[in-house]
């Protein structure tokens, strides 16, 4: 969980895990927790707080969390969670596979090198921006050929738009895009406003059901 979230309130920890088992008992999977805290020293327990061991000023983080407002923890599967545990689960990800295949497929560079370079992204774009975090490595491997720079950081975007934010309470960049279209969709449109689509029914009883977007721009 910690790769997901970074920090997390004890409580808050237990309670998410508590959607893919619901029969656990609190205060056995605190301590739990608490024991994975040392064993695997990814994570460390502060101030009511499971931090990840790479924020190393964690007020600033939940300062961040504050700052963007997102409301809600990302709804994450148990099977992507599960697989966010290994030692290279950047790598095996969905996203760190796509990468990976996309750019060997481009440049000549061995395995390892990818790999840290994929791990390094996803640790940078947690406290900047992505263009920034991907500047930064276009400039490290120095790549000077500006079509290939290019080239490179299209994907190297692509790759770090997906990234698991915590600062975004877990979700992608193009995750928090897509909630911010969709609340912004419903603002323009009432719940309880003539649909737009010309049916003659109100939104929530037409494209607005089930939580669908009206598509304004058509």
């Amino acid at each position: 969980m910690n790769n997901a979230y970074g920090i997390l309130e004890i409580s808050k920890a237990i309670e998410l895990l508590k959607k893919y088992y619901s029969d656990i008992d609190s205060k056995n999977t605190e301590d739990m927790l608490r024991e994975a805290s040392y064993y695997y020293n990814e994570f460390r327990e502060q101030s009511g707080l499971f931090i990840h061991n790479e924020i190393a000023d964690y007020e600033e983080v939940l300062k961040d969390i504050e700052k963007e407002d997102v409301k809600e923890y990302a709804r994450i599967s148990k099977e992507e969670l599960m697989s966010m545990f290994g030692a290279n689960w950047v790598f095996e990800s969905k996203a760190g596979k796509s990468f990976y295949k996309e750019f060997t497929s481009m440049f000549s560079v061995d395995k390892d090198m990818t790999i840290a370079m994929m791990e390094d992204l996803v640790l940078d774009v947690q406290e900047n921006e992505p263009k920034e975090a991907v500047d930064k490595m276009i400039e490290l491997i120095n790549i000077e050929n500006e079509e290939v720079r290019f080239v490179a950081a299209n994907m190297m975007n692509k790759f770090v738009n997906k990234i698991r934010l915590w600062r975004f309470k877990g979700e992608s960049f193009n995750d928090k895009k897509a909630i911010d279209t969709t609340a912004k969709s419903e603002k323009l449109v009432g719940r309880n406003d003539p649909c737009p689509c010309g049916s003659g029914k109100k939104y929530k009883k037409c494209c607005g059901k089930n939580g669908n977007v009206v598509q304004l721009n058509k």
